[in-house]
Order: structure tokens, then sequence, then C-alpha cells
């Protein structure tokens, strides 16, 4: 693919569009703000005794570092007249009624083959079909989603907390969500749908606000609301509102557990080992000798993608500790109680903030496991002396 301003593709014409802030956009108003919270220092729950990985996690996790750490707030935006697409790694890109790009809604440049609205280069950013017809009209919708929601820690660090924190601002409200079942014969790793239809469970909606699925393909939206970041897109995680909303549903999975009886509730480990063998990227390779070092220490294994949401959370919920490879299973840190310790295994030179700043957030403990990665799908070979020191830090 060209960098060019238009591409050609039989009849289908795609313009590069320039891509604005949603208040930059054509008809655009801000209506609300999330103030930043107040800004803490988390230094002491990083838990490393290796002084370069410390400055390696520092330099992509400011809230781990010594200085206090302030995290940026959020723009709640009305765009009038805006065009919403929903297509597979499409979904929930918006154009202005200019036609310009709401670089908020930007996502994965991955882009499936069949998909008749978007192209992508990647030295010339985004194109969009020209002539998009809406399928129909919506009066009033927010808009919290994006092309990543599918992905598991995304649904919940970029979709759920923004349902979270637009349910008490807005009312009589559309909440959009993707309804796209075909997503996983293109993406076989992406999120069960199912999460999506058990939103009105994870995040009740009240004020005669309402969930609305989004099937696929172009939709005009009169009132369109999206929140805009002063900072990180992912500082939600540091309001207390947002806190506290996570807080609820590690609670209420610990009472469904408990509902189901004893045995049940027994199954939920307190050492727990998120197992990423039945993925097809970010495994152990060594994971017999791995296995065998973890359970000795007391860790039981549990494979996520074995569990429907609630039982997720409850384990979570119920662990001090949690041992895993970097993976969207992480953010499930989100339901743990202050002081669990996140054992976090990837291969160098991995670190992100994506699951250091939940722990810390959370007022959890982290504990870096940096390992050698051995494949080009980041399977990494644990070193079993580092994972030795890393539990007799966690404790």
């Amino acid at each position: 693919m060209t960098s060019h301003t238009v591409l050609s593709e039989g009849d289908a014409v795609f313009s590069l569009r320039p891509a604005l802030w949603p208040t930059q956009a054509a008809a655009a108003d801000i209506v609300g703000e999330i103030v930043p919270p107040p800004p803490f220092s988390a230094h002491d729950r990083v838990l490393t005794e290796d002084a370069q990985e410390r400055a390696a996690l520092e330099a992509v996790a400011p809230a781990a570092r010594v200085a206090p750490f302030r995290a940026g707030g959020f723009l709640l935006v009305r765009v009038r007249d805006a065009i919403v697409l929903n297509w597979p790694r499409t979904e929930g890109m918006v154009l202005d009624r200019e036609g310009k790009f709401l670089r908020s809604t930007r996502g994965s440049p991955r882009i499936f083959d069949g998909n008749p609205l978007v192209r992508f280069d990647r030295a010339a950013g985004w194109y969009f079909r020209d002539g998009i017809e809406p399928a129909d009209t919506i009066d009033r919708a927010f808009l919290g989603y994006c092309p990543a929601a599918a992905n598991y820690a995304h649904f919940l660090g970029l979709f759920v907390m923004r349902v979270f924190a637009a349910r008490r601002r807005l009312n009589d409200t559309a909440f959009l969500f993707p309804d796209l079942p075909e997503y996983r014969m293109h993406y076989p790793s992406a999120m069960r749908n199912e999460f999506m239809f058990r939103l009105p469970e994870i995040a009740p909606l009240e004020s005669g606000n309402f969930y609305l699925p989004m099937p696929a393909g172009a939709f005009r939206v009169r009132e369109l609301f999206l929140f805009q970041p002063t900072g990180d897109r992912w500082d939600l995680m540091f309001q207390p509102e947002i806190l506290d909303a996570f807080a609820a549903i590690g609670h209420e999975a610990l009472r469904r557990a408990e509902a189901c009886g004893a045995a049940t509730r027994a199954r939920l480990p307190q050492h727990l080992y998120v197992s990423r063998q039945g993925a097809t990227r970010r495994r152990i390779v060594n994971h017999d000798d791995f296995a065998a070092a973890s359970e000795l220490a007391g860790f039981e294994p549990r494979r996520m993608e074995a569990l429907d949401f609630w039982s997720q959370a409850a384990h979570f919920a119920a662990a001090r500790q949690v041992l895993t490879v970097h993976g969207a299973g992480c953010a499930s840190i989100l339901f743990a109680k202050p002081e669990t310790a996140l054992l976090e295994m990837y291969p160098r030179p991995l670190p992100t903030h994506l699951f250091v700043h939940p722990t810390l957030a959370r007022g959890c403990r982290y504990v870096p496991v940096p390992s050698r990665k051995v494949t080009r799908d980041l399977d990494i070979e644990v070193d079993l002396d580092t994972l030795s020191s890393a539990l007799g830090l966690a404790g």
C-alpha cells in the first residue's frame, strides 16, 4: 500500500483523513470533566532487587517512580452528527460531520480482508471509504469502546471503565457496544462475545440509560458522547469511583462463588497461577520445571479462557498472590484486594505500564519476573532462581 491521499479498489475510493481530538471535531462541545485524582506514590509497592529492572519499569510506568504520580483527567465531549463505524478491527472508530477521523477512537492497524470501510498504511495513516451510507440513525449515544475492545484487558480498561464513568454523567442515552460474533473467525484469541452481552450484570445502568448492541455497518449519531483523555488513555483506573466499581465486582463475584457452595469457594486458591499454555504466544517453554517450582511454592494453575467472567473475577478477588505471564488476564488484578501481589513474568524487554499501573492503582504489590525470550511469539524461559527471588519478595 502506498502513501497517497486516495486509494482505489474497484468502485470503492478510500481517502486519507486527518486525525483530530474530539474537542477539535466539527460541531463539538465539552459537556463534562473528570478531574485528575490526587497524586500518590507507590514506589514501595514495586518489589524488585534488580536496580536495572526497576529503572526500566519506572521509565514506562510513572506510577512506580519515587516522585508522586499525577494521573490525567478526562473530558466528556459531545460531537453532533457523527458517523460510527462498526466492523472487526474498525469497531467504534468515528468520523465527524466533515469526515475527519477522531483519534481517541483509534485502534490496532490490522485490517481484515473484506472490511468495506477502512484501509491502513503505516507510513500515512487511516483511509476511510468515501460516500459511506449509514444503515440507521441514533439520536443520542455514548461510545466507550474501540477496535481493541475484543481483547479482555482493553474491554476492562478502555471500555468498562468508561461505562463506569459515563453512567452517572449521562441520562436517557444509548450505551453502544459491538455485536460482532464474526470477530473470532478472524481473531481466534479474541474475548468471548458473551462478555459484551453481560454488561448489564457487570456495569448496570440507570437514569434511563440502556445498552444498544451494534451490528456490522456504519451508523449516524445525532449526539455522540466520547471521553477524551488529558493524560494517558488508561488513567481512569486511578479514579476512586472506578476503583470502587471494580471492588464491588470482586465482592459480587465472591458472593456468587459462596452461593454456589463451599466446594466452589474452595476451588479459589490464595496462590493463583494463571497459565497461558493454551495460548498461541507468551507461553513458558520450560514449563515442566516451572510447574514443579510453582507447585512447591503452593500455586495452583488455572486457565482464564476456560472460565466465565464472574469466575475470573472471583479467582482474582480471592487470591493473595497471582503468578502469571504477561497477557490480558493480568487486567483482572483490578478485582483483587489491596496488598495482593501480582508476579508478572514477561520476555525482556517487554515492560509496559499496562499491568503495573492497575496493580498499583488497586493498592496491590507488583513483582516483576523478567525472563528470556526464546521465540518470535514471545514465548519465554523462566529462570528458576529469578522466580525464587520474586516469590521471596512477594512473601
